[in-house]
């Protein structure tokens, strides 16, 4: 009995052989297609997308990837509607912890990550922060490919779901994350975090009190890195 051939995808060979398409809309239209964030980042490192093709680093190609797919579902994103409670999402795995914010109000994106001492890049322990509104995010993130990686999580599930939110997103590193595994490792415990059922809390002071009892770093800590909760709330007229 002969060895069964793989099936490469018809969408998979149409956009190798298209060298007039651009990287970002082989990748979009890759991803609508139904083709995974893992193969277009290998098809991306290999060189096999867009006008100029190059071999790149398997870390730049899942960065890039997932910075694409994010922008092509931020579009959808802002066609949905606020949710109208606040959602808190949960996850954690090899050394990183997620705690998932969903507020009522447009479509804000915020990532506060805290490395704790000890973990594999802040031997002194880090706290920072990045974000982005409904405009294009136009500088590469100061938290580099981490940043993207959880962005994607989310906006999976809010176009998932037809909604928007702002989004405050805390990810605090342990000392057990001893050795650097990649960002794809952001990207799927942020996924695992966002399928988990949430804790939903009806003012912003409830879930923010859940939230701070499931991390090890103080509030005081990390809070002021956390702009968007400073922002007043907008509720909407359809909501009373």
């Amino acid at each position: 009995m002969g060895q069964r051939e793989s099936r490469i995808p018809r969408k998979v060979d149409q956009m190798v052989e298209d060298r007039d398409a651009a990287a970002a809309t082989a990748v979009a239209e890759l991803y609508t297609s139904g083709i995974g964030t893992d193969h277009i980042s290998r098809m991306l490192s290999l060189g096999l997308l867009g006008k100029k093709r190059k071999l790149v680093p398997t870390r730049w190609s899942i960065t890039a990837s997932d910075d694409m797919i994010g922008k092509l579902l931020k579009e959808t994103v802002l066609d949905g509607r606020q949710v109208n409670d606040y959602y808190l999402f949960s996850g954690e795995d090899l050394g990183n912890h997620f705690e998932i914010l969903l507020l009522p109000r447009p479509f804000s994106f915020e990532l506060v990550e805290i490395w704790r001492a000890r973990s594999v890049w802040a031997e002194e322990g880090f706290i920072g922060g990045d974000r982005e509104d409904a405009q294009a995010k136009k500088q590469y993130s100061s938290l580099a490919g981490g940043y993207y990686a959880a962005r994607l999580a989310v906006l999976e599930h809010l176009a998932g779901q037809g909604r928007q939110a702002g989004v405050l997103a805390v990810r605090e590193i342990s000392e057990s994350y001893w050795a650097p595994l990649g960002v794809w490792v952001v990207r799927e415990v942020a996924r695992s975090a966002m399928r988990s059922p949430p804790a939903r809390f009806g003012s912003l002071g409830e879930a923010m009190a859940e939230m701070e009892k499931r991390i090890r770093t103080p509030a005081g800590e990390w809070r002021k890195e956390a702009q968007l909760l400073g922002r007043p709330v907008q509720r909407s007229l359809m909501e009373f």
